[in-house]
């Protein structure tokens, strides 16, 4: 019952259901796994590849439990320890309980069965136990099992080998029959030797299901070994008519949609035809058609990044939203297409990456590199997509911040957005961005990022950095945010030169931003008291406006002085 992946209806009123794993949680799971086992050198964008396999392991969404992601992490464990790549994990869950059993034999002595024997003779002795029911979790006659060895060509002593490594164990008090120990692995391994011995001969195969209509509960009952029946077939190199045929008498019984799965398989690979024609609008309704269907059209992926250098502009920002709609799917494409020798590709590509945001954590590192790519365009789109992915993530902050002090002061403004979307997130990004303060062509970012970063103005005053005589009329914006995070006597100093400044815009937003410090501006009173008889009127109406804010008293004396 605790390894069954199937719900059991104990009675009329008591059902118990095992618990699964979603898509959401598998990073999560497989990190905490992994350190409880003392394995932490994966990095970020191999979690991340770990957690897609595991996912891409079922074919059917019935979810994951927690067996079978534990064995999935075993088998990464063991990887690890071998310093093997993770490319080695196995793709399917037949893939999975056999790399089990090879894990169960690794210890093995000469005369002991190899993997492939141990293969076989554990899917006979599977089949024996699950075939009169189909259910897992059954006994399986051991003399049945040593005959079916024997047939073969194996010897009966393999099956004593199974219960020594634990793969099954025997009945007791009779000793005539064996169970396995994981129901789960009965199941697969039954039904990898149903697949293998009845292959694409499909009236065999409409024998096997009419057998199945006759097991008793069917098909309830039957719910998890015809569900293991249909991934073993789907990992079988078969034509695709014949997985198809299992697909939809597996899902007429079961009430599986598979139909639509089907139509929409047959779909995507006619889109994919239309990608490549010689016509914009054919490419163009292709690539919305795939937007449309989403998460399902992962197939279509290689062709839509191929798509990126299209010569047509429209047809390559809608190809850019329909790998966003794809989602995770499209992320290992991307990642090698970040490399792409076409600019135009690599910058597509870094923005797309930054729509996914955490769902694109595997591109971290070919994102961080494109901060120094060759290509202005493409270094500039790096920043932002680095934040809308990991946000204020330490190894962002810091490659953000060693991108603001880098010699390219486009890269710099974009990288000083970048860090004040984190707000204070990004406090240790202070001193490189009041260093920034100096570059003319950077400082508006610059000072945009500092006002979020630190809101409260815990700033050391930016005026003493930049001085408040190097902003011209052009660098207004920059200046107003930059007296406005500094009430310090040197930045109320600073505006009230400037309330006589040749230029009336200074002299109105130099009186604006006194008004907007309150209090702390008071010192700057007889200024704005003396800006009340100024020759422009708005100049007059924003300094009468700013003395109310500093709360004067003197105010129908104020108000005589104005037109």
């Amino acid at each position: 019952m605790v390894t069954s992946r199937a719900d059991e209806k104990i009675n009329a009123e008591l059902i118990i259901e095992p618990q699964r794993i979603d898509s959401t949680h598998l990073l999560g799971f497989i990190n905490a796994y992994l350190t409880t086992a003392s394995q932490t050198r994966l990095d970020d964008s191999q979690l991340f590849e770990s957690s897609r396999r595991l996912a891409d392991l079922v074919t059917i969404e019935t979810g994951i439990t927690p067996l079978l992601a534990k064995l999935f992490a075993d088998q990464l464990v063991k990887l690890q320890e071998a310093n093997e790549p993770i490319q080695k994990l196995p793709r399917s869950v037949p893939d999975l309980m056999l790399a089990y059993l090879n894990s169960l034999n690794r210890n093995r002595r000469e005369d002991d069965p190899d993997d492939p024997m141990l293969h076989r003779a554990a899917q006979i002795a599977a089949w024996e136990c699950v075939r009169s029911t189909f259910r897992p979790g059954q006994p399986g006659s051991k003399s049945v099992i040593r005959d079916g060895l024997t047939e073969a060509k194996l010897t009966g002593a393999v099956l004593d080998y199974l219960e020594k490594i634990g793969v099954v164990k025997t009945d007791e008090p009779a000793k005539t029959h064996v169970r396995f120990e994981l129901e789960p692995l009965s199941e697969y391994l039954a039904a990898l030797q149903v697949t293998q011995s009845l292959a694409q001969d499909l009236q065999s195969w409409h024998a096997f299901f009419n057998d199945a209509d006759r097991k008793c509960g069917a098909p309830e009952s039957t719910r998890g070994f015809l569900l293991a029946i249909w991934d073993c077939s789907e990992a079988m190199p078969w034509e695709r008519a014949v997985q198809e045929f299992i697909a939809f008498e597996i899902s007429r019984r079961l009430a599986l949609d598979v139909a639509n799965v089907n139509r929409r398989r047959r779909r995507v690979e006619q889109l994919i035809l239309y990608l490549t024609s010689s016509e914009p609008a054919d490419r163009q309704y292709a690539v919305g058609q795939i937007r449309a269907i989403g998460p399902g059209a992962e197939a279509a992926v290689p062709a839509l990044v191929a798509l990126l250098c299209d010569t047509e502009p429209s047809v390559r920002l809608s190809t850019s939203e329909a790998l966003v709609k794809i989602g995770v799917g499209a992320v290992p494409a991307l990642i090698d297409a970040t490399r792409h020798p076409e600019p135009t590709v690599r910058r597509i590509v870094t923005s797309t990456l930054g729509r996914l945001g955490p769902a694109a954590r595997a591109a971290l590192p070919a994102l961080t590199e494109l901060l120094s790519d060759p290509v202005p365009d493409v270094r500039c789109k790096a920043p932002g997509a680095l934040v809308s992915i990991a946000g204020p993530e330490t190894g962002v902050v810091l490659a953000l911040i060693k991108a603001l002090e880098g010699q390219d002061s486009a890269v710099r403004g974009e990288s000083a957005r970048a860090l004040g979307r984190l707000g204070p997130a990004a406090q240790a990004a202070i001193p490189p961005l009041l260093e920034a303060l100096r570059d003319p062509a950077v400082r508006w970012r610059a000072m945009k990022a500092l006002s979020k970063i630190d809101p409260t103005r815990r700033t050391p005053a930016p005026l003493q950095i930049v001085g408040p005589n190097e902003a011209d009329q052009s660098d207004r914006h920059a200046t107003e945010m930059l007296t406005r995070m500094d009430p310090s006597a040197e930045g109320i100093a600073a505006l009230i030169t400037n309330l006589k400044h040749p230029r009336s815009g200074f002299r109105h937003r130099s009186a604006f931003i006194l008004g907007e410090m309150g209090t702390n501006a008071r010192p700057a009173i007889p200024a704005l008291t003396e800006a009340l008889k100024d020759p422009k009127s708005k100049v007059r109406r924003i300094a009468y406006a700013a003395l109310r804010k500093l709360e004067v008293t003197q105010e129908t004396e104020a108000k005589a002085t104005l037109p």
